[in-house]
């Protein structure tokens, strides 16, 4: 199965990680039991073993096609007791931020209504909709490695369309997407604390900063 750009490179990252490993201590590059649970325990020192694992999902994928038999040593009890063991052993208690809630969203959207700068409402914007909409952050912005830029992921500006009572936006297709079709997104009026005509106001708003710091840059470039 062919994998997304973002994914590609996170496995590719994982496999340098276990060719480091495998080079430093002097073993085989082929996959085996012994090497797998050597990666495991000595790459547990150092990172989570929830993450270890997540590795080496990446590292099957990737020597999958010159060492067929890497996945049945990925479910070998020995490899397989040792990831245990060790998530047992250095699991540490969670730590996260407290979640966002509609009160949040409600709150920055009114901090920005009146606050014509593109930054203040471009982030009001992705920050209301990506939080209605279920969205990755991925899905709201353009990556900065030109590798993972593709216009087949990013929602644009002319898909928003004000409905009665709500607004809609088009995501036209994203990783559990498997025909590529993409979705139609709809956020219910007042959703986020704001009407959808408000919503629509700030958006012509934004366009218009963004057309005039366009034509500002343009003109600078001239002058230069």
């Amino acid at each position: 199965m062919a994998l997304e750009p973002g994914s590609r490179a996170s496995y590719s990252s994982a496999l340098n990680s276990y060719i480091t490993f495998c080079r430093t201590h002097g073993l085989p590059i082929e996959p085996s039991v012994d090497s797998f649970s050597f990666y495991i325990v000595f790459t547990c020192a150092f990172i989570q073993p929830d993450s270890v694992d997540t590795y080496l999902s990446g590292i099957c994928s990737c020597l999958e096609g010159d060492f067929p038999h890497v996945r049945s040593i990925r479910k070998h009890p020995t490899v397989a007791k040792t990831l245990a063991g060790c998530k047992k052993r250095g699991r540490r208690e969670v730590v996260r931020k407290l979640p966002l809630n509609v009160e949040d969203i409600a709150r920055a959207c009114t901090q920005t209504a009146h606050d014509s700068s593109h930054d203040a409402l471009l982030f009001a914007a992705l920050l209301s909709t990506g939080f209605h909409a279920l969205l990755r952050l991925g899905e709201l912005v353009w990556p900065d490695t030109v590798s993972l830029q593709s216009y087949r992921k990013v929602i644009l500006r002319r898909s928003f369309t004000l409905l009665p009572g709500s607004y809609s936006i088009l995501l036209p297709t994203h990783k559990s997407s498997r025909v590529g079709t993409g979705h139609s997104l709809l956020i219910a009026d007042g959703t986020f604390g704001l009407p959808a005509t408000d919503v629509m106001q700030q958006k012509r708003r934004w366009e218009a900063r963004t057309i005039s710091i366009s034509q500002e840059s343009y003109i600078d470039a001239i002058l230069r």
